[in-house]
């Protein structure tokens, strides 16, 4: 993925350059001013898994559909009203690459035998908040469609 050029330091035959994430990137000096750099793919950043939210699922990078359903306004006094909720339909609970974008909760204590599922919080300042919230629209939707009958 490529970021932008923040700032630059020579130092010997190597010139280094701090890019917009906070990584450096490090280049031949010969090879720097041989060509204007504008922008440089880190290596060390991730790139953002592509996340689609169903009516009744999560799909990360075109894999597997993770089934589960959304709950709206209908937390605790604490928690701000908007909150939309996720929860996992089945016990394998979410992938690693929803556990990276999203802070998962689970309760499961194998010892007394308690197992519970994968649950999220999306408050309106996550940045999935909107696709998340529409996911619900359409979960209402779809059940109200079907119920209408």
């Amino acid at each position: 993925m490529k970021k932008s050029i923040v700032d630059f330091e020579m130092s010997g035959k190597v010139m280094t350059y701090t890019l917009e994430c906070g990584h450096k990137a490090k280049f031949p000096i010969e090879q720097a001013l041989s060509v204007r750099i504008l922008a440089i793919d880190c290596k060390e950043c991730k790139p953002m898994p592509r996340i689609k939210f169903y009516w009744n699922g999560i799909r990360v990078n075109g894999g597997k559909l993770q089934r589960c359903y959304f709950s709206y306004r209908n937390w605790v006094p604490s928690i701000d009203p908007e909150t939309v909720g996720i929860s996992a339909k089945d016990y394998d609970g979410f992938s690693a690459e929803i556990h990276d974008l999203f802070k998962v909760e689970n309760a499961t204590d194998s010892q007394s035998d308690y197992f519970d599922k994968d649950r999220i919080k999306v408050t309106p300042t996550h940045p999935f908040y909107t696709q998340v919230k529409a996911a619900f629209d359409a979960m209402e939707a779809h059940h109200e469609k079907r119920f209408s009958r």
